[in-house]
């Protein structure tokens, strides 16, 4: 059940990702609602940004908040087989994430990792509280994984509720700590600051919505993602399979993900607060450049036919997300309650993350 192992290995460095995304309640595309911006000239531009400016600013004094995000994810590689289609759906947001002072507490819904695998009706969900003191991870859903191959290498992600003592972490451990409890989300001040350095061409089509052009690495960077940790793991699964050098190709992904430029969409609520982030990120290009890459990502000199082969496999591929991040900003958010029993799993995390090359 390799699938399973890899699946396993991937699946926080799939959450940093994921967290940057949200729900299916947007009624437009991005492309649709900057169609009717343009309308409007350039002249809105400096009303436009004030006013985002201003909203993003009053959005960032709420300290407790929760974040939905989910994300649609379509790679076609018509010589590799089917294409892959991962839908927003509004049973299964990829994570939601409650952020209190109290803590952080993410509920991450695999079903866009493990459904195709899993028994009708089944799904598998993880949830992590980051306290003051230790990290929970609830992983009892993983029982269905265990069901389908009993002998599953899950490691510290085998069924039960574990912790990560973070006095035996240290202060030196914070990039194991992200790893294991996944990305932490962006304070609304450091999001607000992100969004307007990192926003062009800011339109507005009404009150509420927004639109404008921001680097698809600005926006994960804005969203709290690491940008070398979410190039490596979607870069992972093409270098294991082709033997390529993972590092180079983590390299050339962040190098694309900086160039490639995302169409996004702003929304307010009706109290004029953040409601929705809305993005849109052609990343297709990543496979158009990739054939002359290939001689920094081979070990040796690729022949004549090497490089071919890689510009028939690669020709006419097709990498988008569409990516969507809800916002509730309501008063009186509070961070679920942990699981009371767990069980101390600190050195087995520890060992995994570093095994699996999350952190150094």
């Amino acid at each position: 059940m390799r699938r399973i192992q890899v699946l396993i290995t991937s699946l926080f460095a799939f959450v940093l990702t994921a967290t940057a995304c949200g729900s299916t309640t947007g009624d437009a595309s991005p492309d649709a609602v900057v169609d009717d911006a343009e309308d409007g000239g350039a002249e809105a531009d400096l009303d436009a940004a004030a006013s985002l400016r201003l909203a993003l600013t009053n959005s960032a004094a709420t300290e407790s908040y929760v974040i939905t995000a989910s994300q649609e994810t379509l790679l076609d590689v018509p010589a590799l087989g089917p294409r892959q289609l991962s839908e927003h759906d509004p049973d299964h947001p990829a994570t939601i994430t409650t952020v209190t002072p109290d803590g952080v507490h993410v509920f991450m819904d695999l079903y866009g990792v493990f459904g195709g695998m899993l028994p009708a009706g089944e799904t598998v969900v993880v949830e992590t509280w980051s306290l003051p003191e230790e990290v929970i991870v609830d992983t009892t859903t993983y029982q269905v994984l265990l069901d389908l191959n009993p002998s599953a290498p899950l490691g510290p992600f085998r069924p039960g509720v574990s912790r990560v003592d973070l006095a035996r972490v240290g202060t030196e451990g914070s990039s194991l700590v992200e790893a294991i409890a996944g990305a932490q989300p962006p304070s609304l001040s450091d999001l607000a600051a992100a969004l307007v350095a990192g926003l062009d061409g800011v339109q507005s089509s009404s009150d509420r919505r927004f639109t404008g052009t921001m680097s698809h690495a600005a926006f994960l960077e804005s969203m709290g993602g690491d940008l070398e940790t979410l190039a490596r793991s979607t870069a992972s699964g093409l270098a294991l399979g082709f033997g390529f050098d993972v590092d180079t190709l983590t390299d050339f992904y962040v190098e694309v993900f900086r160039a490639v430029t995302a169409e996004v969409v702003i929304t307010l609520s009706e109290v004029g607060l953040l409601e929705e982030v809305h993005v849109v990120s052609d990343l297709s290009v990543l496979y158009e450049r990739l054939p002359a890459e290939i001689e920094s990502l081979m070990a040796g000199q690729p022949t004549p036919a090497e490089v071919a082969e890689v510009e028939r496999l690669f020709a006419d591929a097709v990498f988008t997300m569409d990516q969507i991040v809800q916002f509730d900003l309501t008063p009186g958010i509070r961070l679920p309650d942990a699981p009371a029993l767990t069980e101390d799993r600190t050195d087995e995390w520890i060992e995994f993350m570093v095994a699996n090359g999350f952190v150094n």
